[in-house]
């Protein structure tokens, strides 16, 4: 690594990307209608995409935003912030596999979501 650069740093700059990328997420969905069938399994209504914004927004980003800031800090709380961005990023992540292996539709959603719930479960372990 970089002189000055840890892995502390690294990992914090990777969460706090993790929730810019998922906002931007949110606003490619907004901006684009055409793009929302990527991500929803046949016939399913746009409704049920959108019934996820909150819990998207306040786990995945705010999760990721907040994990991020504590992990450069090097903050105590890191530890249970982590863990519990952790399970709710993996919790998405496998309700998206389990959708897409029952409808065979929507492995975009599902291969978007395995690389952040495989990330922050690993910064969870190597920091909390």
């Amino acid at each position: 690594m970089e002189p000055g650069v840890t892995e502390r740093t690294v990992w914090a700059a990777y969460l706090v990307l993790q929730a810019i990328l998922g906002v931007a997420w949110w606003g490619m969905l907004l901006a684009w209608p055409e793009s929302r069938g990527f991500f929803l399994a046949a016939g399913e209504p746009e409704g049920v995409l959108f019934s996820f914004w909150l819990a998207e927004i306040a786990s995945f980003v705010g999760g990721s935003a907040v994990c991020g800031w504590l992990v450069l800090r090097g903050s105590a709380s890191a530890q249970v912030a982590l863990w519990l961005t952790a399970g709710a990023v993996l919790y998405a992540a496998l309700y998206c596999l389990g959708r897409s292996l029952l409808t065979g539709d929507a492995w975009l959603a599902t291969l978007l979501m395995l690389g952040p719930a495989a990330l922050t479960t690993l910064a969870a372990a190597r920091h909390g």
